[in-house]
């Protein structure tokens, strides 16, 4: 059940160019300057590591406020998630996001970039929040919506747990797949 105050943030992209870890910093930071309290947690390692908390501390980001992992181990992450009210993503472009499917069954609100691959999975307001990719403001507003909303975020909670399940489990789609590539080669066999 999601808590009724939603401080604790989570990013589990790596710290590449297309995930866009800075539009997550300065968005954090705006917050911040609002006088809102929070916790981000910022997972992963990558090449733009050590600039983004560069950027971080430079924008006045404390340890306190933002925590960067590096790379952990796969077992760490759910742990995490389950610690977590908020999954954030900022990526410029990707196929289908395990790490999303992994928040959405945590039951955390997502708010990730308005992109083709997260369209079809976050409907605005029912099963998390989109920005534009690279806008800062507009993520900053869609956190602050997803911290201040606790009715949609117990709503949320339900809705993508139910959803994962019964859209992205694997052994289900695994065997979806297999009945349909059977009934395929029927059809030819005939």
């Amino acid at each position: 059940m999601p808590r009724s105050e939603a401080t604790r943030l989570i990013c589990t992209r790596k710290h590449e160019r297309l995930y866009d870890i800075p539009t997550v910093i300065d968005a954090l930071a705006k917050l911040k300057s609002t006088g809102r309290k929070f916790h981000c947690t910022i997972t992963c390692g990558g090449t733009r590591w050590e600039e983004n908390k560069t950027r971080a501390k430079a924008a006045g980001l404390q340890e306190e406020e933002v925590t960067f992992t590096g790379n952990l181990p796969h077992q760490e992450i759910p742990g995490l998630l389950r610690q977590a009210d908020i999954y954030i993503a900022s990526t410029y472009f990707d196929g289908t996001s395990v790490a999303l499917l992994e928040a959405m069954a945590s039951g955390l609100l997502p708010v990730v970039t308005r992109i083709n691959a997260n369209i079809p999975w976050i409907e605005e307001g029912k099963t998390g929040l989109l920005f534009e990719p690279g806008e800062v403001d507009q993520l900053a507003e869609a956190l602050a919506k997803a911290m201040d909303d606790t009715e949609m975020r117990k709503n949320i909670f339900e809705e993508n747990r139910l959803r994962v399940d019964r859209d992205a489990n694997m052994k289900r789609n695994h065997d979806r797949l297999y009945q349909a590539f059977e009934e395929i080669v029927a059809k030819h066999r005939r």
